[in-house]
């Protein structure tokens, strides 16, 4: 591509690549009624061959068990309210095991010790926390609840917001 202006000519090399998006990691979610997870709702297995990618999520967190219901069978589940719930469990859960990771293979990228006190090494952890769920969340939301599940908004007067 070039551009004339007079005796002056820009040129540049224009090089379309075709963009691929990183591959998926399937993740399988399991309601469990058995295990507290003590401060987390959701805890990865980890230990579970050969799937290290299962959330466990612990239905008797009081904020959980309010839309899932008891089991075995968790009869709200597949309910707007939860999923829209499990989305944001997903989303954290995800974010906090990457942030884990990350930690563990760029130690130098996580120095908030450095920082010297409590309040700005907690403010390093939020932070970075938090940026890695503004990434994800909307995505974890569509993934967890289609826009076919979602209910009609609803409607408006017309005069509304306007002083009519």
């Amino acid at each position: 591509m070039s551009a004339r202006l007079g005796n002056y000519v820009a040129s540049a090399a224009v090089l379309v690549a075709q963009q691929h998006e990183p591959p998926r990691i399937g993740i399988q979610i399991k309601l469990t009624d058995q295990q507290d997870f003590g401060s987390y709702r959701a805890k990865w297995g980890d230990g579970d061959a050969p799937n290290p990618n299962i959330l466990y999520v612990s239905t008797p967190h009081k904020s959980i068990r309010r839309y899932c219901g008891p089991g075995p069978d968790f009869a709200g589940q597949h309910e707007p309210h939860f999923r829209v719930l499990l989305a944001e469990i997903v989303a954290e859960s995800v974010c906090r095991k990457a942030l884990t990771l990350q930690a563990r293979e760029r130690p130098g990228d996580f120095c908030w010790a450095a920082l010297g006190n409590d309040e700005d090494i907690a403010d390093g952890v939020i932070a970075k926390l938090q940026q890695k769920l503004r990434d994800f969340v909307a995505e974890a939301h569509e993934i967890m609840l289609s826009d076919a599940g979602l209910p009609a908004p609803p409607l408006r007067a017309a005069s509304a917001g306007t002083g009519r």
